[in-house]
């Protein structure tokens, strides 16, 4: 006979104990009464990904109450950030002339401990090495296991589980990506003055970066997308490694360093929810939007995410049951704006680099687009055409040779095929819409650029 275990009862579960999670359960804990646990699958033990904080994290550290405990550990402070981008000289940003002064380069697992400890001495309960085993709703409100046999009764979750927003797809969440950019990242020793700035260097398949961290750690990270990284296997150490070795002022800023880590990989497209919230949810941190980390936005964005996501929260509980949504509404229009601003900004720095014109990396960060499928058409005027397969009596399409496209070239035929089927024409939003729901593991986005390219190529025609 099995038993069922007994239910720990909150107001508010998150999943997740990142910046993003953490952040949610300190602000939630502001309201006197209500009862919050964070389940988080680690046990702070690992060593995450993302160490820099922006000068603008003060203002946020400072109304979640921990600036002053921050300001006393041994992380690093950082005046700049080199690039060797759009040419091979190496250029610095400053922050020195920011209302805010100086960012800092953190160790993440003791960022994130001090958190999860601030978030615990405040009265919140966590719960480390539980894993979500699976979500139901009943009688209004969700009941939650973990692999651990473990169980919680909530009557609100926050989705803070990171860029596979596991618990978002569970949920009923749509993630629209936008790129498949991977990072393969190794730490190591280092004797001596350690620059403080952090480096980022160019290369045909994508990027480099390497930053200080504390007690003598340097972190060297390589950015590319998935099926170039498969492709050339760059996540095997001795390939990593060749390649490090061609960067000459990565070389040069590593030049002392020792006892390099296996090379660990990690998600890094940018992403986001097209609806991130549903009747008492709601997504924060990369689970609701993801940012490339090129933007040094990812810990500000878990942070700020973190804080309106649980707001909206408690606002709800606070609502009539007419106007329940509305805070979560005013969330998402906020996050769409942030992400919506970062993806412009993201393209502008991304149009700087022309070096590598035949680079797949290259031209898929060069090629605007919008972010909903409606919008990119309208940007590419298809928005309100009817599209089709285009007559080519002579030869065959396969003949012909399909044109370099965003998809694989068995999904191009796909497509086409799909057109064809429209016989007098099908909408282009509707042949997005279609293909997508037949593939869902390609992005919308490639999808709409691989119809530009078609278009491009005489492949596919408008119907008047």
């Amino acid at each position: 006979m099995t038993l069922t275990p007994p239910m720990i009862q909150f107001d508010v579960v998150i999943i997740g104990g990142g910046p993003a999670g953490c952040a949610a359960g300190l602000t939630l804990l502001k309201k006197e009464g209500v009862s919050v646990a964070i389940v988080e699958a680690d046990d702070y033990s690992n060593y995450r990904i993302g160490e820099s904080l922006s000068p603008g994290c003060r203002s946020l550290l400072d109304y979640l109450d921990i600036w002053q405990e921050f300001s006393q550990t041994n992380s690093l402070k950082s005046f700049s950030s080199n690039a060797v981008w759009g040419d091979d000289k190496c250029q610095s940003l400053d922050y020195l002339f920011t209302l805010h002064g100086s960012g800092w380069q953190i160790d993440r697992r003791a960022f994130d401990q001090l958190l999860a400890d601030k978030f615990s001495q405040r009265g919140g309960e966590i719960y480390q090495g539980e894993r979500i085993n699976k979500i139901s709703k009943q009688d209004g409100c969700w009941h939650i296991a973990t692999k651990n046999q473990t169980a919680f009764l909530a009557k609100k979750i926050i989705d803070a589980s990171g860029r596979s927003s596991p618990i978002a797809k569970k949920l009923g969440g749509e993630r629209i990506k936008c790129d498949q950019l991977v990072g393969i990242a190794s730490i190591c020793d280092y004797e001596g003055v350690v620059e403080s700035a952090i480096l980022v260097e160019a290369c045909s398949y994508g990027w480099w970066y390497t930053a200080p961290l504390p007690n003598q750690k340097i972190i060297t990270v390589l950015m590319a997308d998935s099926d170039t990284i498969s492709q050339l296997q760059l996540s095997k150490k001795e390939i990593w490694d060749k390649e490090l070795h061609k960067m000459p002022h990565m070389l040069q800023r590593l030049n002392g360093a020792t006892n390099f880590t296996e090379p660990k990989v990690f998600p890094a497209f940018s992403s986001y929810l097209r609806v991130p919230y549903g009747e008492n949810w709601i997504a924060v941190g990369d689970a609701a939007a993801s940012y490339d980390p090129l933007s040094s936005s990812g810990i500000p964005h878990a942070l700020g995410s973190g804080i309106r996501g649980a707001l909206a929260t408690l606002g709800e509980i606070d609502s009539s049951e007419e106007n329940k949504l509305e805070k979560s509404k005013l969330y998402q229009k906020s996050l769409r704006t942030d992400f919506q601003q970062y993806f412009n900004t993201r393209g502008e720095y991304y149009s700087r680099v022309a070096r590598w014109p035949d680079s797949s990396f290259w031209q898929r960060r060069n090629t605007s687009i919008e972010l909903a499928a409606d919008q990119a058409l309208q940007y590419i005027g298809m928005q309100d055409q009817s599209i089709k397969k285009k007559s080519v009596k002579e030869k065959s399409t396969e003949e012909r040779g399909i044109p370099k496209t965003f998809l694989p070239r068995a999904r191009v035929l796909e497509l086409i095929e799909q057109l064809q089927e429209g016989g007098a024409g099908i909408t282009a939003v509707d042949a997005v819409i279609k293909f997508q729901q037949k593939r869902p593991e390609e992005s919308e986005q490639n999808i709409i650029l691989t119809l530009q390219e078609l278009l491009q190529e005489n492949f596919i025609k408008k119907v008047a």
